[in-house]
């Protein structure tokens, strides 16, 4: 039966489109990829075979995310033939079930844990593209965890005569056990249908085909390895064992994961260009974020804000503020009501950190084009959000305010945003730029009046708006003034024109 399944699978599969797996791309005919020839000696065949294999695993090899992936999936299927067998081995060692109950409950387990794994694998497919590694991997481990360690600490109730009553209740227990089964299974289904998606997210179109080929041969051999266990004939003690320790070691292993799934996302998704997505995980990890830095600036900052009612419920507001300290947007982001975008260099954003400031839905910009920051912080005012600048462009060496960009709010003019200046005390003696641990010292937000840039007003007119916007927050940190930046743009320029 299974040899016909099989049989038929391949037949069907040899007749799928070209270009079922990934869309644009055709089996053999990838880019750089020339297509398999027939022609040769069967020693040149298999010479080209094995050079082409070779260079698959050269490749692996150099990809960092690849090789994780393909060991995940390895010990993936070494569990799930362990389960295999100590479900086994459970349903006579542990729930003492007759012959026919044995037959029914390993079916039954192993269909529930089935469709639990075609649900899993399906859902996966669906939110791959939207959802971070960060929040697939770890609870599809911790799931399959759970699921194995309720179906395996089962214990039925042992009956030397093995009257029927005590074989129903053991049945009963049994079939209590299913939905844990599915559980496990959907949780496998996560997992797998994850790995998948993102062996094609990193791995070059022209070498997905040999990648996928050196994953099959590393956890086929996964599946042989566990079935050496039926060679031996183990004592019971050692079932109890495993049946103990495989399972909670898995819900431990979703910690370890953490990391595995961190460089996934930075493998995936890093160095991508485009608006930043604002979806559900987004919204939800910024709000957790955010409770997270509150209460941290609570307790270590002793952090307050005064004027926070100026900051306006909804629409578009440009927040402009002083420099100090590189945890100046940590404070500004947890003391706002609103969600708060910030303009960011893409070196930054496309580092180890990139999963946390994608997550934070900051804005990356290339350091070499001004315009392309303004254009980028412009977009974000006109859909309504909430624009965090800082004038002086760089934290501040000695706390002093520095001379600002002439082209700050050019931003707020053209997207019509009022601008409202935070002044941020303290945050250089709570962390200056040279310190490595940041100190327990008080933390204040100012928030300021607003004020609208005229759409008409010239490039030096707006240059004047800039300086009085310093003044102002040179007012309310009680430091003197910055160099004025008005004098750096000529007398002429159009209104609106932005300043490069």
């Amino acid at each position: 039966m299974v040899t016909a399944l099989y049989l038929a699978a391949a037949a069907l599969l040899r007749g799928l489109p070209d270009a079922v797996a990934v869309p644009g791309t055709q089996r053999g005919k990838a880019e750089g990829v020339p297509a398999p020839s027939s022609a040769g000696t069967p020693l040149e065949r298999l010479r080209d075979y094995l050079r082409a294999n070779w260079e698959g695993l050269c490749y692996v090899k150099s990809r960092r995310g690849i090789p994780s992936l393909i060991l995940f999936e390895t010990l993936f299927w070494t569990t799930g033939v362990a389960f295999y067998i100590l479900l086994e081995w459970q349903a006579t060692g542990t729930l003492f079930l007759d012959h026919r109950g044995h037959q029914l409950y390993f079916g039954y387990a192993l269909g529930s844990a089935g469709a639990g794994l075609f649900a899993g694998a399906i859902l996966s497919g669906r939110i791959s593209r939207h959802v971070s590694p960060l929040f697939t991997y770890p609870p599809a481990v911790f799931l399959i965890g759970l699921g194995m360690a309720q179906v395996l600490g089962a214990r039925g109730a042992w009956s030397p005569l093995a009257d029927s009553a005590a074989l129903e209740a053991n049945f009963a227990l049994a079939l209590e056990l299913l939905p844990w089964a599915g559980l496990m299974g959907f949780g496998g289904g996560l997992l797998m249908g994850r790995i998948d998606a993102d062996l094609l997210a990193v791995a070059e179109a022209s070498m997905r085909g040999r990648v996928f080929s050196i994953k099959g041969f590393f956890f086929t051999g996964a599946l042989l390895l566990p079935l050496l266990l039926f060679l031996f004939d183990l004592p019971d003690d050692v079932f109890l064992g495993l049946a103990h320790h495989l399972p909670r070691g898995l819900m431990w292993a979703a910690l370890a994961v953490l990391p595995l799934s961190w460089f996934l996302d930075c493998g995936i998704y890093a160095g991508r260009t485009g608006k930043p997505i604002v979806g559900v995980q987004e919204r939800l990890f910024y709000r957790f974020a955010r409770l997270i830095a509150w209460l941290i600036s609570k307790l270590y900052f002793r952090m307050t804000v005064v004027g926070l009612e100026r900051i306006p419920k909804e629409g578009p507001v440009l927040l402009a503020a002083n420099h100090g300290s590189f945890l100046d947007p940590f404070w500004a982001g947890c003391a706002l009501p609103r969600v708060i975008k910030y303009i960011m260099h893409a070196s930054y954003y496309n580092s180890l950190a990139h999963p946390f400031f994608r997550l934070l839905m900051t804005i990356p910009v290339d350091t070499s084009s001004n315009i392309r920051a303004l254009k980028a912080g412009t977009e974000a005012l006109k859909e309504g959000y909430c624009v965090v600048m800082f004038p002086e462009g760089h934290v501040s060496d000695d706390g002093k305010l520095q001379k600002p960009k002439a082209g700050v709010l050019f931003l707020a003019q053209r997207a019509g945003a009022p601008v409202i200046p935070v002044a941020i005390q303290g945050n250089t003696r709570a962390y200056p730029r040279w310190f490595k641990i940041p100190r327990p010292r008080k933390i204040t937000l100012l928030i300021g009046e607003p004020f609208s840039v005229p759409k008409d007003a010239s490039r030096r007119e707006v240059a004047e708006l800039t300086d009085r916007l310093m003044r102002t927050l040179a007012e309310m940190l009680n430091l003197e003034p910055p160099p004025a930046c008005v004098d750096d743009v000529p007398e002429r320029g159009k209104a609106g024109e932005a300043q490069p």
